[in-house]
C-alpha cells in the first residue's frame, strides 16, 4: 500500500504580503515500501515602487513707474514749481514644490526569523519520505524622482526721469520717492522619506 502526503503552502504578493511562517508538518506510522512526501514553500515579497516627474516653469515680469514727470515753461513771480514721486514697489514672491514621497515601511511581513517544523518518525520498512523546505523573503523598497524647475523674473521700477525746466520765478524742486524691489523665489523639489 502506498500514501502519497503532500502539503503545500505558498504565499506570493507583489505589493504587501503577510504571510505565517509557522508550519509543522508530520510523517509516521506509514507501511512498508510507502512513499511519503512533503513539500513547504514560502515566499513573501514586500515591494514599494514610487514614481515622479516633474515640469515646472515661472516667467514673471512686472514693470512700476511714478517717474518721468516734467514741469517746464511757467512763468511767475511768486509761483513755485514742484515734482513730487510716490514710491515705486515691487513685491514678487514664486514658490514651487514637487515630488514629495512619504512611504511607511510597515508591511506586517515576515522578519526572517521562520519556524518550521517537520518530523519524519515510524514509518515502515523501505519507505521513502521526502520533506522539502523553500523559504524565501525579498523586500524592495524603490524611489525616483526627476525634476525640472525654471524661474524667470523680471522686474523694472522706476521713480526718476523727472524734468522741471525753463521755468521762469519762483523755487523749482524734484522730490521723488523710494524705488524698492523684493523678489523672492522658491523650489522644493525631489524629497523621499522613509519611516
Amino acid at each position: 500500500m502506498k500514501k502519497l502526503i503532500i502539503a503545500l503552502a505558498l504565499v506570493l504578493g507583489t505589493t504587501v504580503v503577510t504571510a505565517s511562517s509557522a508550519h509543522a508538518a508530520t510523517i509516521s506510522g506509514n507501511g512498508n515500501k510507502s512513499y511519503n512526501k512533503i513539500v513547504v514553500k514560502e515566499w513573501s515579497l514586500d515591494k514599494k515602487v514610487q514614481e515622479n516627474e516633474a515640469l515646472q516653469g515661472n516667467l514673471v515680469g512686472v514693470q512700476t513707474n511714478s517717474g518721468d514727470n516734467t514741469v517746464k515753461n511757467n512763468t511767475g513771480k511768486h509761483g513755485d514749481n514742484m515734482v513730487t514721486t510716490g514710491d515705486s514697489t515691487v513685491d514678487t514672491t514664486i514658490t514651487n514644490a514637487a515630488n514629495l514621497n512619504i512611504l511607511k515601511d510597515d508591511c506586517g511581513c515576515q522578519d526572517g526569523s521562520h519556524d518550521h517544523k517537520a518530523v519524519i518518525k515510524d514509518n515502515g520498512n523501505k519507505s521513502t519520505n521526502k520533506i522539502y523546505i523553500n523559504d524565501s523573503d525579498t523586500k524592495v523598497v524603490k524611489q525616483e524622482n526627476t525634476a525640472v524647475q525654471l524661474n524667470g523674473v523680471f522686474v523694472s521700477t522706476n521713480t526718476g526721469g523727472n524734468t522741471v525746466k525753463n521755468n521762469t520765478g519762483g523755487t523749482n524742486t524734484v522730490d521723488t520717492g523710494d524705488s524698492t524691489v523684493n523678489t523672492t523665489v522658491t523650489n522644493l523639489a525631489n524629497v523621499n522619506v522613509i519611516h
